[in-house]
C-alpha cells in the first residue's frame, strides 16, 4: 500500500503549516456556525447559524439503501447508521459565499456521542474511491457512501466554476465525513486549481496510516480542533491501527462532564474564544512538528 513505511517523524505538506495558517477568529466566527448549521434541517435565510455573506445551496441527504448495503455483513455498522437516521434524512448543508469565492460543506454528526460510541466497532475497509489510499473505518465509510450522491449533485460544475476555496467541516461523526470526502473530491470532482480544506471539530480517527499518510501529502490544509476534555478524538483506538490526519488544534473548553465536553455550543465555543482572546496561546495550541514545545507534537496518533 501507499506510504506503507511512513513514520510520524517524516515531513508532509500539512505538517509544514505555521501557526498563522490556523485562524482562530475564522474558526470561531464562521466554522462554528457552519458546524452548528449541520444540525438544523429547517434553516432559512437570515438564521443565525448561517455565517455572514453565506447563502444556502442545498441539503445533503442519504441514500439509505446504498448505505445499509455497505454494512450488510457488519451489525455494529448497521446499528451506527440507524442511530444516525433516527434524526431524519438530513446530513448537512452546502453553502456558498459568492463575495469570497468560497463553497462550504458542513456534515452532520451527533451532538451527543454516547449513542454512536456504544455502537462503534473497529473494523476497516478499503477506501475504494481512490486507488492506493489505505483503509478507513467501515462504518464511517458506509455513512459517506450513503450521502455521496447527494453531495456530488450539489457540488455541480456551475457551483464549482467560480470556487476559489472549498471548505469541508463538521462535528463529531461529521468530521469523519469531511476527511473521507477530501480525497474523493480532490481526485474525482474538483479542477486542479482547487484543493479541499478540512477544518473540523471533535472528530474521531478515520483511517489507517496509509490513508493518513497520503491524505497529509495531498491535502495541504487540515486542522482538527479538539477539546482536551473530549473523549471522541481518542477513538477508534490507535492501538488497532487507526490514526488521525492533519494537524490537531487543542482547545481548553473547561470541564463539567464528558457530554458537555463534546458539544459545540459549550466547550468548543468556549475553547476557541480563549484562543481568540489570548494570541499567546496560538503557538502552543497547534500540534505542528515545527514546534517541538507544542502541547502535542506532530499529528496525534
Amino acid at each position: 500500500m501507499f506510504l506503507k513505511m511512513k513514520t510520524l517523524t517524516q515531513k508532509t505538506k500539512s505538517s509544514q503549516l505555521s501557526p498563522t495558517d490556523f485562524n482562530p477568529r475564522f474558526a470561531h466566527d464562521v466554522l462554528l456556525l457552519l458546524a452548528e448549521a449541520a444540525y438544523a434541517p429547517g434553516l432559512k435565510p437570515g438564521d443565525r447559524q448561517i455565517p455572514p455573506n453565506y447563502t444556502l445551496v442545498g441539503k445533503i441527504t442519504m441514500n439509505q439503501t446504498k448505505a445499509l448495503s455497505m454494512t450488510r455483513r457488519n451489525q455494529s455498522d448497521q446499528k451506527l447508521l440507524r442511530v444516525l437516521l433516527e434524526d431524519g434524512n438530513f446530513f448537512g448543508w452546502v453553502m456558498k459565499n459568492v463575495e469570497d469565492g468560497i463553497v462550504a460543506v458542513t456534515f452532520r454528526g451527533t451532538e451527543t456521542a454516547n449513542d454512536w460510541l456504544n455502537n462503534l466497532a473497529f473494523s476497516k475497509c478499503s477506501y475504494g474511491l481512490v486507488e492506493d489510499y489505505g483503509e478507513v473505518h467501515s462504518g464511517f465509510y458506509a455513512y459517506y457512501i450513503g450521502i455521496r450522491d447527494s453531495l456530488l449533485r450539489l457540488l455541480n460544475p456551475t457551483l464549482l466554476g467560480s470556487c476559489k476555496r472549498l471548505i469541508l467541516t463538521g462535528h463529531s461523526l461529521g468530521s469523519a465525513l469531511d476527511e473521507l470526502a477530501g480525497p474523493d473530491l480532490l481526485h474525482n470532482v474538483l479542477n486542479p486549481n482547487v484543493t479541499p480544506e478540512v477544518q473540523n471539530f471533535a472528530g474521531p480517527r478515520t483511517g489507517d496510516l496509509d490513508f493518513a499518510g497520503r491524505f497529509d501529502v495531498e491535502i495541504n490544509k487540515c486542522f482538527r480542533i479538539a477539546n482536551i476534555w473530549d473523549l471522541v478524538p481518542h477513538v477508534p483506538p490507535g492501538l488497532l491501527g487507526f490514526t488521525h490526519v492533519g494537524n490537531e488544534v487543542l482547545v481548553d473548553g473547561g470541564f463539567t462532564d464528558f457530554v458537555d465536553a463534546h458539544k459545540l455550543e459549550t466547550s468548543y465555543e468556549t475553547g476557541l474564544s480563549k484562543l481568540v482572546q489570548n494570541p499567546q496561546m496560538k503557538a502552543i495550541s497547534i500540534a505542528a512538528r515545527d514546534f517541538p514545545n507544542a502541547v502535542v507534537v506532530g499529528r496525534s496518533p
